[in-house]
């Protein structure tokens, strides 16, 4: 923190091209802090941007001048507190923002509780992180907390409060690699035939004939949905993180497709949208968007009804892709249906999927030559 009274001024600069943004402060005394960053801007064409960016870099040096604020007397969870409400909530989805206030409320605050910022230190950190991973949370969920903590305290870094990031310091947990589970086609089927009538028949049929996520399978609106030549496309999702959250987005950029579906899903979409009143495909009783929290609740329990095994409801995606492959699909085609950002998370997800198909594949060219 600089002292009371220091001015600030910040000017647009040109490195190698790109612009750059310079900040400096002077405090009373006559002392000057010079911060640099790199906008990674072109010069040509970017500088309406540049100055966006140089703005905001500006603001966070002023909150290393506020004359409100004693940051040597505040708690670790008070600036955290802070930070994410005036300065990061800006910068991540709704989702995001309300899963990160629960990680405070649930996970940080009880442990920190009075812990002051400037006297945080990386035991303080691994304690954290042991305590939680021993107590049965897994080790992907204790990586995002530790990423939201770090992220913070590199905020603290960068204004002065504190020498150096703690969380740089400490050893995080590995993540096991997750071993997707499947239906066999035998399964899919009788899954398929004993949801008809069902309220979950619909998210269960573009799930497993389309590869759909949760968040997709509720986003679709019947204006995405082209019968005429039988595809749909999937452009919106619905989440739910303390509260149901529309978006007219998807995941990603590539999870933003247009697939193909077959005559039977197309029959059987033409005659749920004569007797709709919703925008939406996939609705409750009363006509409203179906909730989340309706599959992620009523799947498990219809499986257990009908004696099948339990998985989830994200694993009649994964079904879909392994009977695809085993069908003879590439990669390719299974990354674009589901839409990965690019084919090797496919080959990651669905490594011995494709050892099989190849095993296959060599077999039939075997008895071709034979």
């Amino acid at each position: 923190m600089y002292e009371a009274g220091s001015k600030i001024r910040s000017n647009l600069c040109v490195r190698n091209g790109v612009y750059c943004g310079q900040v400096t402060i002077t405090e009373p005394c006559g002392k000057r802090h010079t911060k640099e960053r790199n906008f990674h801007v072109p010069v040509c064409g970017g500088k309406r941007k540049a100055d966006g960016m140089l703005e905001e870099f500006t603001d966070e040096w002023k909150q290393a001048i506020r004359e409100d604020i004693n940051y040597c007397e505040q708690t670790f969870i008070q600036f955290l507190t802070e930070w994410l409400e005036t300065t990061h909530k800006s910068t991540i989805e709704t989702a995001t923002y309300r899963g990160y206030l629960s990680y405070i409320e649930i996970h940080l605050k009880p442990f920190y509780r009075e812990k002051k910022l400037n006297a945080l230190q990386p035991s303080d950190l691994q304690d954290f992180i042991n305590g939680k991973i021993s107590t049965g949370i897994t080790a992907s969920t204790a990586r995002k907390i530790h990423f939201l903590v770090k992220c913070c305290l590199q905020y603290a870094v960068n204004l002065n409060i504190i020498p150096y990031n703690p969380a740089d310091r400490i050893t995080l947990p590995r993540i096991e690699k997750y071993q997707a589970s499947f239906l066999a086609p035998e399964q899919a089927k009788h899954l398929l035939e004993i949801c008809q009538g069902e309220p979950l028949e619909t998210p269960i049929k573009l799930a497993l004939l389309c590869g759909l996520r949760r968040s997709e399978v509720l986003g679709l609106k019947w204006s995405a949905v082209d019968l005429d030549n039988n595809c749909i496309n999937i452009c919106n999702t619905i989440t739910t993180t303390g509260g149901r959250i529309e978006k007219n987005r998807t995941k990603n950029q590539s999870s933003m497709r247009t697939l193909c579906i077959s005559f039977e899903l197309r029959d059987y979409l033409l005659k749920l949208k004569q007797h709709s009143i919703s925008e939406y495909v996939c609705t409750d009783p009363d006509g409203t968007a179906m909730h989340p929290d309706h599959i992620t609740v009523g799947f498990p329990k219809f499986l257990r009804t009908h004696n099948l095994p339990v998985v989830r409801f994200h694993d009649l995606r994964h079904s879909c892709a392994s009977i695809l492959i085993n069908l003879g699909a590439s990669a390719k085609q299974v990354s674009e249906l589901l839409g990965h950002c690019d084919v090797s998370t496919t080959l990651n997800i669905y490594t011995h999927n494709f050892a099989e198909s190849k095993k296959q594949l060599a077999d039939s060219l075997q008895n071709a030559l034979s």
